[in-house]
């Protein structure tokens, strides 16, 4: 089958401040993570600062939250005191905001963070693909400062028509990549399973598979062995005479159904609707 890449928006690096640009530390095609100076503003580094959501607020000793953990999370890796006591802004943590402010010329008597001295670039290192502001443009809350590159977001998958179960749980499988896979929906829109099948079509379009999460041993015989009756009963027929005997399909394509592996050698009719007056599944 046919997959095709949909990227996202450039992702964009906003402002939490207001100022002049004094200076810019870097340029397109280079990569940021937490703790590197990105622009300066009234000559004072803004640090990009890497967390699954970004800081929406001043932070002083006593207050508690995910927000808290995050900040904390970016001391640490930054080398200063958190405190012990993860979402909670201890006076040890408060330390911590004082000697990363002292470091950005804030004084050293400063305990608060201000959410104006970083930049949120997302979870992880971001590669810069546009810089939005140069030196001496005034900026504030909200600007973009920098857009990250395009990013994976959808696989649109175009199924042929198959037999595939859709209570069944399968993969969609590009060489040994696979990712999970939900039958007749036509896309991957989860951000990670996009960006794993991305990595695995370097041209953003190819082909794949879609297979069975866990592999089970399965018969296969001719689509057109298999009978529907108007009642939407499935069956088959072993022989021209005989009773139809049920049978349940769980994956296939255009002209091969599998079934289960009891079928393995067992004989059917391909063409009961021309060597059969009745092929009622009754």
């Amino acid at each position: 089958m046919s997959l095709v890449i949909e990227n996202s928006a450039p992702f964009p690096v906003i402002a939490g401040g207001s100022g002049v640009v004094t200076a810019v530390h870097l340029a397109p095609g280079e990569e940021i993570t937490a703790g590197d100076p990105v622009v300066s503003v009234d000559d004072r580094d803004w640090l990009a600062f890497t967390a699954e959501a970004p800081p929406w607020r001043d932070i002083t000793a006593g207050m508690a939250g995910d927000d808290v953990a995050r900040v904390q999370e970016f001391l640490d890796a930054l080398g200063f005191p958190a405190g012990a006591d993860a979402g909670r802004a201890t006076d040890a943590t408060a330390e911590g905001f004082r000697q990363l402010n002292q470091s950005l010329g804030r004084g050293s008597e400063d305990r608060v963070f201000h959410r104006d001295t970083v930049l949120w670039i997302g979870p992880e290192p971001l590669a810069v693909s546009e810089v939005s502001v140069q030196v001496g443009e005034a900026v504030s809350d909200g600007v973009t400062v920098l857009l990250g590159p395009d990013r994976p977001g959808t696989v649109l998958v175009e199924e042929p028509e198959s037999a595939m179960d859709s209570g069944s749980e399968y993969v969609l499988a590009v060489g040994d990549v696979a990712v999970p896979y939900t039958v007749e929906s036509g896309l991957i829109d989860d951000p990670e399973a996009a960006a794993t099948i991305a990595d695995a079509l370097p041209g953003g379009e190819g082909g794949g598979i879609v297979r069975l999460a866990e592999p089970v041993e399965v018969a296969t015989m001719p689509v057109s062995a298999i009978v529907t009756d108007p009642d939407g009963r499935t069956c088959v027929f072993e022989d021209v005479t005989g009773d139809p005997t049920p049978v349940e399909t769980i994956g296939g394509s255009l002209s091969t159904a599998q079934v289960s592996e009891e079928w393995i050698g067992r004989l059917v009719l391909v063409n009961p609707h021309e060597v059969r007056e009745d092929v009622s599944c009754d």
